[in-house]
């Protein structure tokens, strides 16, 4: 990430988060994701079952990085 952040930076960009995908497992934050998120990104996690994607949503950490609040999204 912080490689990204840099390459960003310098291009004048701002990363605002990132996403990944749960196969076979819901759109929410796992003890790992929690784990290794940075304060102020946006986590998007799809849900991907029998290929299919079937949920997303968004989550950020609260503000005592502790455990992560959904996050509404707009298109």
């Amino acid at each position: 990430v912080l490689q990204w952040d840099r390459f960003a930076s310098r291009a004048g960009l701002v990363i605002l988060g990132a996403f990944h995908t749960h196969p076979g497992a819901p759109a929410r934050p796992s003890a790992v994701d929690l784990e290794i998120a940075l304060p102020e990104f946006v986590y998007l996690i799809v849900s991907v079952i029998d290929g299919i994607v079937a949920e997303t949503a968004g989550w950020i950490l609260d503000a005592g990085a502790s455990q992560f609040v959904e996050a509404t999204l707009e298109v």
